[in-house]
């Protein structure tokens, strides 16, 4: 029996990898017709999202203390939090939007659908249940095709959103001036629109004070011994 290589490296706790050995699996279930690789494809599917979740409390959160990892380990914990947290992580992102307008370089942090991630967790949690997901599947192939459709779907959703990097959501190294309209828009003390017209304001200062600083000491009279 032909042994599918990079299902059985090393496992990795992050999403991507977890997509990547779904996609090996959904392609073998589809060459061999097996519905038992889809299952475990449903299963490396709900791993990715959950681990995607987690993640998502913690950029909203910006810590994992020790009270939210024990909220998240609860039975249904991790959606009850995620769902806390929803509004802040929101915001963040947003906010985070307006700062790669001013600065490109910064890496483009993906917003996730967070309901769409709920609806795909339920989706791929029915695959789950192997006496319901294959029974007859294999037998029907309106019922094969259109569970082959879910998974590739759910999957693609993945790809696109890990293209982007999910955790580049935090303000460490921020200067005082973004942290300080961060807090405010947080807050509910101005609008996104006000901070985009403040930092416009501020950067083009934060921008020019180094090269005043070297103007000034070109300007200085070199000392001769």
């Amino acid at each position: 029996m032909k042994q599918f290589a990079d299902i059985f490296t090393g496992r990795v706790q992050h999403a991507g990898w977890s997509t990547i050995q779904a996609s090996t699996l959904l392609e073998e279930a589809k060459l061999r017709h097996c519905s038992s690789l889809l299952v475990y494809a449903a299963l490396e599917l709900r791993l990715a999202i959950e681990q995607l979740m987690f993640t998502l409390v913690i950029v909203a959160k910006g810590k994992a203390d020790q009270p939210t990892l024990r909220a998240c380990s609860r039975p249904g914990g991790l959606f009850q939090v995620l769902e806390s947290v929803t509004p802040q992580y929101v915001l963040k992102c947003r906010f985070s939007a307006m700062l790669v307008e001013f600065h490109p370089e910064i890496p483009q942090g993906a917003e996730w659908d967070i309901a769409a991630l709920r609806r795909y967790h339920a989706a791929v949690s029915d695959f789950c249940h192997a006496h319901r997901a294959i029974r007859g599947m294999g037998r029907i192939p309106e019922l094969w095709d259109e569970r082959v459709a879910i998974l590739r779907e759910v999957h693609d959703f993945l790809v696109t959103g890990l293209q982007k990097d999910t955790a580049v959501l935090s303000f460490k190294g921020a200067t005082p001036q973004v942290l300080t309209l961060w807090r405010n828009y947080s807050g509910g003390k101005v609008t996104l629109k006000e901070v985009r017209r403040r930092f416009a304001m501020v950067k083009p200062l934060l921008v020019n004070r180094p090269s005043r600083a070297h103007a000034a000491r070109d300007r200085a009279p070199s000392k001769r011994k």
